[in-house]
């Protein structure tokens, strides 16, 4: 499995922010938001598709997701601002359940995102 790209459709706002349950199947995930114009997440992008490539490969009940700015642009504000998207790139863990834990503030290199990942997990993925 690859990195899986979402409609705004695929969330549910209800006492937080969720993922559906179809798309995470039980199993934890990582979340970019992004926009195509934006220089930083073009250089950014190839990282997180080695990032998801090694994810996928070590682990593949590991969901790697993926939402564009302008689909955020379709509803009403509501999840850009539960998410509280000030700027691109943005990373977030999503649990098994779905839930969009919180946003990843570190360092956007793939070992510094693998560690977080250990952490907010409770064990390591895979060896970074």
């Amino acid at each position: 499995m690859s990195i899986q790209e979402l409609s705004i459709t695929n969330f549910i706002l209800s006492n937080g922010i969720f993922i559906k349950p179809e798309i995470m199947k039980g199993n934890p995930g990582i979340l970019l938001v992004h926009a195509n114009w934006c220089h930083h997440c073009q250089i950014f992008m190839p990282i997180y598709k080695d990032i998801a490539m090694r994810l996928n490969n070590a682990r593949d009940s590991f969901i790697c997701l993926s939402i564009e700015s302008e689909e955020l642009k379709k509803d009403d504000g509501s999840i850009s601002k539960t998410l509280g998207i000030q700027g691109f790139p943005c990373i977030y863990w999503v649990d098994q359940n779905g839930k969009v834990l919180g946003q990843y503030k570190g360092n956007r290199d793939q070992s510094s995102i693998l560690a977080e990942a250990c952490t907010i997990y409770h064990h390591c993925i895979l060896e970074h």
